[in-house]
């Protein structure tokens, strides 16, 4: 839609170019990887992959859903989200993915702490998935 605002191009033009997309991926812990899949597949469709997709915020739309209907724990639930972003980077340029709610600072729809950091201040154990990943990627 922002090629063309009223005759005029916001993503090209003599003033600026848009070099990358921002996109916002929050999915449910019942479906973590697909979530990724299905909302990248649509940022893709949108937009076409001539320009890189940052993953300026990502996470789950309810983190205390956890352990999740299959059993599965958060730290499993962000292993499925990396390898879903790891697979589509094959077809796409997905630029820095930056993780939202890193604190006790933060809370979810419903009031309770949430983030990689419990009310002690200790990390939680998913804290070692994006450890491993920062690792990885280094």
């Amino acid at each position: 839609m922002l090629k063309d605002v009223d005759g005029f191009n916001y993503i090209d033009n003599s003033s600026y170019h848009v070099d990358a997309y921002g996109t916002h991926i929050y999915v449910s812990p019942s479906s973590a990887g697909e979530g990724v899949a299905a909302t990248l597949h649509q940022d893709i469709w949108a937009l076409g992959r001539d320009k890189p997709l940052w993953v300026t915020e990502w996470g789950f739309t309810d983190p205390t859903k956890f352990p999740n209907a299959r059993g599965e724990s958060a730290s499993q639930g962000l292993a499925q989200m990396f390898d879903a972003f790891d697979d589509l980077s094959h077809r796409v340029v997905i630029g820095p993915l930056f993780f939202y709610a890193y604190n006790t600072g933060m809370v979810d729809a419903h009031g309770r702490a949430s983030g990689l950091v419990d009310a002690a201040g200790n990390f939680v154990p998913a804290t070692a998935v994006l450890s491993a990943r920062a690792a990885r990627t280094q």
